[in-house]
């Protein structure tokens, strides 16, 4: 308990104040300030309201990790803390950033479209092929403190570990199979504009369906 309340109060912190990002005026002490921001109002005011939300998510990011490691007694969660920490703010910090720049070039109208490179794609498209084999070694995998669905009642019950991460297994194996194959489509397909658009909106969909899955998958225990 002590290791969740430890985990949760600077996330907690994270998530209380990035709201006041949408309010806050320009200056040189509080929000995110960079030379494009403290340069124009408008970028500021944009650049601030997009760090926010984004600060938003990675604090709500951690709570959840934090809450839900500690009900699946995941243990290295808590054990490496400061480095999913400090990665989840410096991601922040890198989307935001490049937010702000792209939005104080708009503002100088020398806008430049964004375009999904083929090295992100084969990126996620390995991650995809990663999804798909974890579902499928999962039914096979016994009892253990890392891998797998973890739950107080999984882990006390072998019978029940093997029902619920056969069923959890089938899940990721579709899902990994479906989005390997759109994501290897996409890899193919030559307009880059086409190819940005039609990455952005599968992406989306593959990190959605995957979280609903392993939400689905923790209270599987409950439901068999």
């Amino acid at each position: 308990m002590k290791d969740l309340i430890a985990c949760l109060i600077p996330a907690i912190i994270i998530t209380s104040l990035s709201p006041l990002m949408f309010f806050v005026k320009k200056n040189f002490f509080v929000g995110f300030r960079t030379e494009e921001t403290l340069s124009d109002e408008v970028v500021w005011k944009k650049s601030n309201r997009f760090a926010g939300f984004i600060f938003l998510i990675v604090g709500g990011f951690l709570i959840f990790m934090s809450i839900v490691s500690y009900l699946l007694k995941f243990r290295l969660w808590f054990k490496f803390y400061p480095v999913f920490f400090l990665a989840a703010i410096g991601i922040g910090l890198i989307i935001s950033i490049i937010y702000s720049k792209q939005v104080a070039r708009e503002r100088k109208g020398v806008s430049k479209t964004f375009t999904i490179t083929n090295p992100l794609i084969i990126l996620i498209l390995v991650i995809s092929l990663v999804t798909l084999i974890t579902g499928a070694i999962m039914p096979f995998i016994p009892q253990n403190s890392f891998i797998g669905i973890r739950t107080s009642r999984t882990l006390n019950n072998p019978i029940l570990w093997r029902k619920v991460n056969t069923v959890g297994g089938i899940g990721f194996v579709v899902i990994g199979l479906a989005f390997s194959f759109i994501f290897y489509r996409i890899l193919k397909i030559v307009d880059k504009e086409k190819k940005t658009k039609e990455f952005s909106k599968s992406l989306m969909m593959f990190i959605v369906i995957t979280f609903v899955w392993i939400i689905f998958s923790i209270f599987l225990p409950y439901i068999l």
